[in-house]
């Protein structure tokens, strides 16, 4: 509902805040929580990924299209079997 009364442009600030607000305090800690307390997303029964969920992932410093981990360069991208999420949009640069 948010993003529908706010746009998008909104909805990009507001990962741009959260994620500038990020501290190595804050991720050095919750790595050794998430160690000590190991918790998968999943998605199906049980799952902590609800029709409102909302995940970023990846870094826009990975060029996927320019790697080449010795087999050439790649001539397409794919997300792989984590694109089985209903609803669910892969974005990759290029």
């Amino acid at each position: 509902e948010e993003l529908l009364d706010h746009g998008l442009g909104w909805a990009a600030l507001q990962i741009n805040k959260f994620v500038s607000s990020q501290t190595n305090e804050k991720l050095k800690s919750f790595a050794e929580d998430w160690v000590r307390n190991v918790k998968n997303l999943k998605s199906g029964l049980g799952s902590r990924l609800v029709g409102d969920t909302l995940v970023v992932a990846s870094s826009p410093r990975f060029d996927v299209y320019n790697n080449d981990f010795g087999w050439g360069k790649p001539i397409a991208v794919r997300s792989g079997p984590g694109n089985s999420i209903n609803g669910k949009l892969v974005l990759f640069q290029g």
